[in-house]
């Protein structure tokens, strides 16, 4: 067999004749693209892990919408731009023909109360250009800074036409760890431990797991009306259900198990409470808050199912299974709750 080659393509004779065998220049930019949207799923993941448990109803979190990500917390818009390449000053102010800088593009949303932020796992020159900031958003698993007087003179010098109030709001957060999605897991893991979300038996990695999988969905989302706009935002009430999950799904097996169900019906409550989350938040937020007012350390828990189900209001719910199904992943919530407290 004979082989010769033309450029970029093998040519062998053989059996049947000559055949050519072309040879793939490789584009890498798809892998680049994933790395970094794994590390901003990593960046939302961080987010939502630390403030999960936060006593703010008024909390969310946008995926992929007006920026990378937006966060909500007490009338406060945060605007995050996330990039998975160590940062620099040149690199966030270079102009392009067609596009808007780094920078720009992070400012031009919001108003004067909003708060600007760039991810990134490293920025050129820290000492040079940038100055300690009070954290804010991202309160552990980055180091915040902001521009220094130097700095901000020559953004400004470079971008005339950028609004300087913004700018005075605007920080850099250097991540704790790597933008390869093994290190921001690890690292992720390490700030549920800190913080006394269980981990162990799989249980951190299946929360990351499902966070992201959310995230998946939510920034494949595209929007073209309110809907679906509000589709990608994460409430408080969300990231509880999603971060308690596995822990949940324990304790609502036995006490599943102490209600002395039958095989069929166990399993089919298992089914059911997958819909949950996104059907019946607010009689799973109702049933919580009446829950809440038991004495749970000394009662059974059928007779903690028993009064929850005839105090909760199901108004649009006819099929009872659904209702105890509700009750009882309410009375697993808290009892997660608990553990954490």
């Amino acid at each position: 067999m004979n082989f010769c080659l033309n450029r970029h393509k093998w040519f062998y004779r053989g059996k049947y004749g000559i055949v050519c065998l072309i040879m793939i220049k490789y584009d890498n930019g798809g892998a680049y693209a994933i790395k970094g949207f794994n590390y901003q799923k990593s960046i939302v993941a961080l987010i939502a892990v630390l403030h999960y448990l936060d006593d703010d109803d008024q909390f969310e979190i946008y995926v992929e919408s007006k920026d990378d990500i937006v966060v909500k917390s007490k009338n406060i818009e945060t605007f995050i731009q996330v990039k998975s390449s160590e940062l620099s000053l040149g690199s966030i102010t270079r102009k392009s023909k067609s596009q808007k800088t780094v920078i720009e593009k992070n400012l031009s949303n919001g108003d004067e109360s909003s708060r600007y932020k760039l991810v990134a796992p490293g920025f050129k020159d820290i000492e040079k250009h940038l100055e300690d900031a009070k954290a804010s958003v991202i309160t552990k698993g980055a180091t915040v800074y902001s521009y220094n007087s130097d700095s901000f003179d020559e953004i400004m010098k470079k971008l005339p036409g950028l609004h300087s109030k913004k700018l005075i709001n605007s920080t850099v957060a250097v991540s704790s760890y790597k933008a390869e999605m093994v290190d921001a897991v690890r690292y992720l893991i390490s700030i549920m431990v800190e913080d006394g979300i269980p981990v162990d038996n799989g249980y951190g990695n299946s929360v990351i797991q499902e966070l992201y999988i959310e995230i998946d969905q939510k920034s494949a989302k595209i929007v073209k009306s309110d809907e679906d706009y509000e589709f990608k935002k994460f409430t408080h009430q969300n990231l509880s259900l999603i971060i308690s999950h596995s822990y949940k799904v324990e304790c609502f097996d036995e006490i599943i198990h102490k209600l002395g169900y039958n095989l069929m019906k166990t399993e089919r409550m298992k089914r059911k409470r997958l819909s949950i989350p996104v059907q019946y938040s607010s009689y799973h937020e109702e049933a919580k808050k009446i829950i809440r007012n038991y004495d749970i350390e000394n009662m059974p828990e059928d007779e903690v199912v028993k009064r929850a189900l005839l105090e909760t209001n199901f108004e649009s719910i006819v099929d009872r299974s659904f209702m105890e199904v509700i009750v009882v992943d309410a009375f697993s919530q808290i009892l997660f709750e608990e553990k954490q407290s």
